[in-house]
């Protein structure tokens, strides 16, 4: 799918994104460590929404794999993570995407809205660092890191990243 059609999907998807269900909130937590939920329950309605998605279609995906790597479901939930610490809105992520390395790279360092916004594009490295804190498996913070990146560069096997990456562009 195209980076333009996913963003499209994303936009669309987080204006209207319903709570998880106490059913969906059950099916997701025997996927995580401690840690991993503690980072999972700080995202927001939307992202909730977004990973609970991405995971369904990975574990959908998992049976092409001839065995499924410790924490395959896990990174689908938490690749996103590094978003949750700056605290932007749809339409502030909207402008941080469009706006992407035009923003001033010293921005990076200011506090505040604008200095959220210019962090925006380093959510993997984010994720995979808070992911570390808490002692997450190493495919969850790889696929944090990875997510983003190309296939020549990512650090986890390259057949499960690539359904990771579809579970997440459907």
């Amino acid at each position: 799918m195209s980076e333009v059609v996913h963003l499209v999907k994303r936009f669309f998807g987080s204006v209207m994104a319903k709570k998880l269900s106490a059913t969906e909130l059950e099916w997701v937590k025997p996927h995580l460590t401690e840690g991993e939920l503690s980072v999972w329950n700080g995202f927001n309605t939307a992202d909730k929404r977004h990973t609970y998605g991405v995971a369904k279609r990975a574990e959908n995906f998992s049976g092409q794999l001839d065995t499924v790597p410790d924490g395959f479901i896990a990174a689908a939930l938490l690749h996103d993570c590094g978003k949750i610490d700056l605290q932007l809105d749809t339409m502030s992520r909207v402008i941080a995407t469009l706006a992407g390395s035009k923003l001033p790279a010293g921005w990076r360092e200011k506090q505040g809205y604008l200095g959220r916004l210019a962090r925006y594009r380093m959510h993997p490295e984010l994720g995979s660092e808070k992911l570390t804190s808490v002692g997450a498996r190493q495919l969850v913070v790889d696929w944090a890191a990875d997510h983003h990146k190309p296939v020549d560069k990512w650090n986890v096997d390259t057949t499960v990243g690539e359904l990771l990456k579809k579970a997440d562009d459907e």
